[in-house]
């Protein structure tokens, strides 16, 4: 019961998160040009800054590595997944290239990390091993194919070369 708990108090939290950036939305606080910053802090500070504390009194255990390929070639299924969708689709471009992109990369990594570490706190292996299997066994893929896809499909305005 006491997980369950956790849970919905973790949950809780987030959709209290979410409520309150609507609101400040709706009042005029928050404008369309700051969800740029937002998303560069999530991604560049608070993200970065919660991996590095939780590797930080770690040792790497190389099984690690077995399951991120996993990971990978998962990841690269789900690619070919979510372009065959859109081709049965007939999908445009703007279309075809989130498609894609949702299919091969989405991932409960970020959300799904501080959840483990709230429902398991005193498994600390549990939130080494989302960390280590999602970092090595997606980011190498969004950084490099995921953004080949992004700027291939929705870049209208550029030349294929440029592509």
């Amino acid at each position: 019961m006491e997980i369950l708990l956790r849970a919905f108090t973790s949950i809780g939290v987030l959709l209290m998160l979410i409520a309150g950036v609507m609101l400040l939305k709706r009042i005029g606080t928050l404008r369309k040009e700051h969800g740029q910053m937002c998303s560069a802090l999530i991604v560049n500070v608070t993200l970065p800054a919660l991996i590095f504390v939780t590797l930080l009194h770690t040792d790497f255990d190389w099984g690690y590595a077995g399951m991120s390929f996993v990971l990978l070639g998962t990841n690269v299924a789900c690619l070919g997944l979510g372009w065959s969708i859109a081709r049965a689709f007939r999908l445009d471009g703007p279309r075809t290239g989130p498609v894609i992109l949702a299919t091969g990369f989405s991932s409960s990594s970020v959300l799904g990390v501080a959840l483990i570490g709230e429902l398991f706190p005193a498994s600390r292996e549990l939130v080494v091993e989302a960390v280590i299997i999602g970092s090595l066994g997606m980011a190498p893929l969004v950084i490099t194919v995921g953004t080949m896809i992004a700027l291939y499909y929705g870049a209208r305005e550029l030349t294929k070369k440029e592509r």
